[in-house]
């Protein structure tokens, strides 16, 4: 059972890597936190920060991302100056 669940995220996380953030699930909750925080920051280690995310967090300055550089965060390339760090 363990196996099987591991073979999911794994599929679930080639499938992001492989065609960017919007091919993921959203953190549950991710919107309403953006919503109500307005955050200046967003850090990640593989959950897919969306387009849509970027849009809500109006005060978004930064994006930092544990990893390699990778699609995770780059199917829609920021506006507004939003700084990406890997």
């Amino acid at each position: 059972m363990a196996a099987d669940r591991q073979g999911r995220i794994f599929q679930r996380n080639l499938n992001i890597e492989k065609n960017g953030p919007e091919a993921g699930m959203p953190i549950p909750g991710i919107l309403e936190m953006v919503k109500e925080f307005d955050p200046e920051i967003i850090i990640t280690h593989f959950a897919p920060v969306t387009g849509e995310v970027i849009e809500k967090a109006k005060s978004l300055e930064v994006i930092g991302c544990l990893r390699e550089e990778s699609k995770i965060l780059m199917s829609r390339p920021p506006a507004r100056g939003i700084i990406i760090v890997f």
